[in-house]
């Protein structure tokens, strides 16, 4: 696979501190630090039309020690079912391009990888980039997933699997009742 390194783009930087996550959500570890460590950061991003912005509802930097562990507590039926779902939706045509091109990262981020469908038709949506210390890696990374190609991945998760999202969402984010709503039916790319 045609892969690249560069700086790691704003639009993964926290929307608290306008900086790159510092630390792994889970264990602390000072990501930027530690060169050698792999880490996945996760946006998921709320568009309101009516007041004409989007805000994340959540976003956060996990370590690939971390991300595996968290993986591993999900049922192997979950697991089983989203990489199925992962290949049998890849939208190869988006993915070819992102190999074989030098698309910028909005241009990366404008559609949804496995559905293809354009991001910005999106009332919600998340965004992925695979990174090392400072440095964002480009090949599948980044990529977009529409809010209709999570709320597919949220059926494909057993009731075991569902409650171990719920636990991390309850250990790691807080907000108001309906926020807690959201963050209980939209799984993360933990798996």
């Amino acid at each position: 696979m045609h892969s690249k390194e560069e700086q790691i783009h704003p639009v993964f930087y926290s929307t608290v501190d306008k900086i790159p996550f510092t630390h792994c959500l889970v264990c602390e570890r000072n990501l930027l630090q530690e060169p050698d460590v792999p880490y996945m950061i996760e946006k998921n991003i709320r568009r309101y039309e009516h007041l004409g912005t989007e805000q994340p509802v959540f976003e956060f930097a996990i370590c690939q020690p971390c991300q595996m562990e968290m993986s591993e507590a999900l049922s192997t039926e979950s697991r089983e079912r989203m990489q199925t779902y992962f290949q049998e939706n890849m939208n190869t045509s988006q993915l070819i391009r992102l190999q074989y091109e030098d698309a910028t990262i909005e241009e990366r981020l404008a559609y949804c990888l496995l559905s293809g469908e354009p991001i910005a038709e999106q009332s919600e949506y998340s965004i992925y980039a695979l990174c090392r210390g400072d440095i964002m890696e480009v090949s599948i990374f980044p990529f977009a997933l529409s809010g209709k190609v999570l709320d597919e991945m949220a059926s494909l998760l057993s009731a075991k699997s569902l409650g171990e999202m719920d636990d991390f969402m309850g250990n790691y984010f807080s907000g108001p009742p309906e926020l807690r709503e959201i963050l209980k039916t939209r799984p993360t790319l933990l798996v």
